[in-house]
This record gives C-alpha cells, sequence and structure tokens, in this order.
C-alpha cells in the first residue's frame, strides 16, 4: 500500500484533525489579542495593541479625576465609547505616520528615533512617573507613548523642512488612507473612526 492510499483512508481523521487544530489556533490568536482590529494600508493593528492603549489611557484618566477631583463626591466620567474611538484613531494615526517616515528615511528612522529618546530613557523620575500616572512597564510606556510621539515630532521637523504643517498632513493621510474595521461598535469615517 503506497502513501497515497494510506492518507486516502484516513482522510476523514486528517480534516477532523485539521479542523480541530485551526479551531485551537484560532482561539488561542482570540485570547491572546493576536487579531486585527484595523488593517492600515495592508498593516495591522491588533487587538492586543488596542486592549493596551485603552487601559492605559483609562489608568491616566482616572488619576487625573483623583487629582483634580479630590474635593468633589461626583466626578465627570468619560464616555467609553468616545474614548475607545478616539484611541483607535490615535493608533490608525500612529501607524499612518510609521508608514510614511519608514517609506523617507527607511534605515535612517531608527538612527532618528535613538537621538529622540537618548535623553529621557535615563530619567529615573520619567520611569517612575510612567508606571505611576498611566500603570505601565517602563518597556510598555516607552513603546506606545515615547516613540509614538518621537515619531510624530520626526515627522513634524521633516515637513517643516519642505514647509509644511504636520497636521495638515495627517488630515490627508487619513483621509486617502485604506482603513478597515473589524469592530462592531466602531467604523472608520473617512478620517477618523466613529461610533456605530
Amino acid at each position: 500500500m503506497n502513501m497515497i492510499q494510506k492518507i486516502g483512508n484516513h482522510k476523514k481523521q486528517i480534516i477532523l484533525f485539521m479542523g480541530c487544530a485551526g479551531a485551537l489556533i484560532a482561539i488561542a490568536l482570540y485570547f491572546l489579542g493576536l487579531y486585527p482590529i484595523a488593517v492600515v494600508n495592508g498593516r495591522i493593528i491588533t487587538e492586543k495593541q488596542f486592549r493596551s492603549a485603552s487601559a492605559a489611557s483609562s489608568f491616566y484618566y482616572e488619576n487625573l479625576l483623583k487629582a483634580y477631583n479630590q474635593g468633589n463626591e461626583d466626578p465627570k466620567r468619560i464616555n467609553q465609547i468616545e474614548l475607545q474611538s478616539e484611541i483607535l484613531t490615535s493608533l490608525i494615526e500612529n501607524e499612518l505616520i510609521a508608514q510614511k517616515l519608514s517609506a523617507d528615511l527607511g534605515r535612517e528612522l531608527q538612527y532618528l528615533l535613538n537621538e529622540k529618546l537618548v535623553a529621557v530613557t535615563d530619567s529615573p523620575d520619567l520611569k517612575k512617573n510612567a508606571a505611576t500616572m498611566y500603570g505601565m512597564t517602563w518597556d510598555d510606556f516607552k513603546r506606545q507613548i515615547l516613540i509614538s510621539q518621537a515619531m510624530k515630532d520626526i515627522l513634524r521637523d521633516q515637513l517643516f523642512l519642505k514647509k509644511e504643517k504636520a497636521d495638515d498632513w495627517i488630515s490627508s493621510a487619513e483621509k486617502s488612507a485604506n482603513v478597515i474595521l473589524f469592530s462592531l461598535k466602531f467604523k472608520w469615517g473617512g478620517s477618523k473612526v466613529v461610533a456605530r
């Protein structure tokens, strides 16, 4: 009996095994948050990135409420849907900026990022405040907040040299971007994420 006949005899078992393996992989990706919530010009933003940014923003906002409303009994709460749509819009904007800088600067981008970050990465106060205000580890804070801000600064510098405004470029990039959202709560409104 040759190999093809053996496979043919066990065809149902092989299909069942492959189906179960596929289902287990899909479940693992779901629980790890490694599935796309958005695709921006072919680049994926995962649910895990979105959850992490949402948690940090909520933590920061709650700390601000505690700091500024110490005597108030009823602090003003933010609408979570609005906050999440702003966070997702920000993640999309960050991805557009990263794509632009990668295309324009190539390998030089990493050098420029390192130059921007070298001054702040040695600050023990900043490391402590990252944990206190955002509830994030230093590495997460650096990746989500500092690098994003450094990229925005580099974009502003690059566009300033061309006598262009970063806000105008971002607005134009958002309007022309190919954005696909995989969410029942949100949709792409042409230049920002809006609630359904």
